[in-house]
């Protein structure tokens, strides 16, 4: 009976678990999603925030490849060839001009157009015996275009998030612009400048600061004034005391890292130097906010014409 049996080791085999197609696919799913968002590496905090932060990465992972060791398997390259360009083009703008160059709906041309890319990719690598290399020239490619309309839809939002706030706070589009749209445009740059130069890059560190603004300035404005004088005409613009503020910080700022280098006599930039030009810059801010408020220079310094406009 049941007690002759006791204290006596029963071994008994595991019962196996029957998988179906659907489990199978179910189970490499979610070991996809958790070695994509790094599970395992996340703080308990992190984890906190997953809910909002992992569908984000895995939108992101399927619009573009992360650049890195290995192979990319063969069903993330076709779920890729299938995303990535219905992402591309469901960008705001693109729809509106497909409507306009073509007949019926835009969203048909883009759908039929993700799903001939999927097909064609999935006809290639069924003749092969692995997926493309995830470092290669295209995967390359791929994340840097895709990288780029991220962060457009990135600023569009975070302009809109800005004007809202603007109005409802009363503050002017100037003042947000210089403070809390440049330092949150900075941080990627001052992230990857650190990055750089921790890694024995420092000329390149320095080259990308001055080559950053200098590339908004002569692109980025000059791009956007030629779109919008082919699109509406004219700009008129009448320039503030805090626009014109601004111009004379970037001009002395400028001044200063000439001049410092210059009396340095060698190529090594001292460690005062950063921290005056930090100390420069926290009092420029305090000017500016208070040329903002009038408070000082409360006269306009450029007198209006035609009305009080510019013509741009």
């Amino acid at each position: 009976g049941p007690d002759d049996i006791k204290g006596t080791h029963v071994s008994r085999a595991p019962r196996p678990i029957n998988l179906a197609v659907t489990d199978h696919a179910q189970v490499g799913a979610l070991r996809w999603v958790l070695d994509e968002v790094r599970w395992e590496d996340k703080g308990a905090l992190e984890k906190c925030f997953a809910p909002v932060t992992v569908p984000i990465q895995l939108v992101m992972t399927l619009t573009m490849p992360v650049i890195r060791e290995g192979n990319l398997s063969k069903g993330y390259t076709s779920a890729l060839a299938f995303f990535a360009p219905l992402f591309f083009l469901s960008t705001p703008g693109t729809a509106p001009l497909l409507a306009t160059l073509l007949p019926g709906s835009p969203w048909m041309y883009i759908a039929a157009c993700a799903l001939l890319v999927c097909a064609m990719t999935g006809a290639v690598l069924s003749m092969e015996t692995r997926g493309p290399a995830a470092a290669c020239e295209g995967a390359a490619l791929l994340t840097f275009v895709q990288s780029v309309v991220w962060m457009h839809l990135a600023a569009d939002e975070l302009v809109l998030c800005i004007d809202a706030l603007g109005k409802v706070a009363g503050i002017s589009e100037e003042f947000l612009g210089a403070t809390v749209l440049a330092w949150g445009n900075c941080v990627g740059d001052l992230m990857s400048n650190l990055a750089v130069a921790r890694a024995g890059q420092a000329p390149m560190a320095i080259a990308a600061c001055f080559a950053g603004p200098l590339f908004n300035l002569l692109v980025g404005l000059s791009a956007s004034l030629v779109y919008v004088n082919f699109v509406i005409g004219d700009v008129r613009v009448q320039p503030s005391n805090s626009m014109l503020l601004l111009l004379a910080g970037s001009v002395a700022s400028l001044a200063a890292c000439v001049v410092g280098m210059r009396a340095s006599g060698s190529s090594e930039l001292p460690k005062p130097m950063g921290w005056a030009l930090i100390g420069f810059y926290a009092a420029f801010t305090a000017v500016y906010v208070l040329t903002e408020m009038g408070a000082v220079f409360g006269e306009p310094w450029v007198g209006s014409t035609e009305g009080g406009a510019l013509g741009v």
